[in-house]
C-alpha cells in the first residue's frame, strides 16, 4: 500500500468502516511507515479533543438538553405554564409539561 492510499483510508479505518482485509492492510503499512503512523496519531488526538466538545459529552457529566419544538431552550422567560418540552440526557429523554417558571 502506498502513503496515499492510506491516509485516504485512516478516517474509515479510525472509525471502524472498512473491511477486514483493507483494515489488515492499513495497519501493515502504518507498523512500517513513520509519516503516516505520525498523521495517524495527529487524527486521533484531534479526534479525542473533538469528542470533549461534543454535546453528547456534555450530556455524559450529567448535564441535559431541554428543547421546546425544535428549539433548545436557554431562558425561563421564554417558557410558559403549560408548555410541552423534552429533556435530552445522556441516555434516553423525557417528555414533561412545566408546571413552575421561575424566570
Amino acid at each position: 500500500m502506498q502513503c496515499a492510499d492510506c491516509r485516504s483510508l485512516l478516517d474509515a479505518y479510525l472509525d471502524g468502516e472498512l473491511a477486514e482485509g483493507e483494515r489488515a492492510s492499513v495497519r501493515e503499512h502504518l507498523a512500517g511507515c513513520a509519516d503516516c503512523s505520525r498523521e495517524r496519531a495527529a487524527l486521533d488526538r484531534a479526534s479525542v479533543r473533538l469528542q470533549a466538545l461534543s454535546p453528547r459529552a456534555t450530556l455524559a457529566r450529567g448535564y441535559a438538553i431541554v428543547r421546546a419544538g425544535d428549539a433548545v431552550l436557554r431562558d425561563a422567560a421564554g417558557v410558559a405554564e403549560g408548555m410541552r418540552i423534552e429533556v435530552e440526557l445522556a441516555r434516553g429523554a423525557l417528555g414533561a409539561r412545566v408546571e413552575d417558571v421561575r424566570p
